[in-house]
């Protein structure tokens, strides 16, 4: 028969938790005490990693990290065209999907823009705007010449409070 036996420190200078010991009756339950133990003390294990000079420390940081890593982030791209006659048709073209794709920017008052939704990290793009391949010179781009390209970072801690109100709902 196994026994629990708990005790309680008042002492200010230990950690200032319950202690659970397990003791046995029998003398053939000497295996099934140990694995007790082991668990308790891979418990243990956990809750002493976690950093103790915050109150509540725990590790949802990490968790929350390689969740943001995960997800896709709404990203609004935008063509103003800087003449006085707005194109027809104006697509974009990226890293983000090996330059695969062109997709439809939408025209609205002033300009074409569109939402993708993309992973944290750094991308390169270039817009198609009327047949011709074009820089936005008023976004970041790399000047390389003809192969001059718009690019842009998405930040993995740009998105760490969606990540957490997602994880809350």
């Amino acid at each position: 028969m196994l026994r629990r036996v708990f005790s309680h420190s008042d002492s200010a200078n230990e950690d200032d938790s319950a202690v659970e010991e397990l003791r046995s009756d029998s003398p053939n339950s000497t295996q099934e005490v140990q694995d007790d133990i082991e668990v308790i003390t891979e418990e243990e294990k956990k809750t002493s990693e976690q950093p103790k000079d915050q109150p509540g420390a725990s590790n949802s940081r990490t968790v929350v990290d390689e969740e943001v890593k995960k997800m896709k982030h709404p990203v609004v791209i935008r063509w103003h065209h800087p003449k006085h006659i707005p194109p027809h048709r104006v697509c974009v073209c990226g890293s983000w999907d090996g330059w695969d794709k062109h997709i439809r920017l939408y025209k609205s008052e002033n300009d074409f823009s569109t939402v993708l939704d993309l992973k944290p990290g750094y991308y390169e793009f270039k817009f198609y705007v009327d047949d011709e391949w074009m820089t936005n010179e008023n976004l970041p781009y790399t000047d390389v010449g003809y192969y001059s390209k718009n690019i842009i970072t998405v930040k993995e801690e740009d998105f760490e409070v969606v990540a957490e109100e997602k994880k809350e709902t």
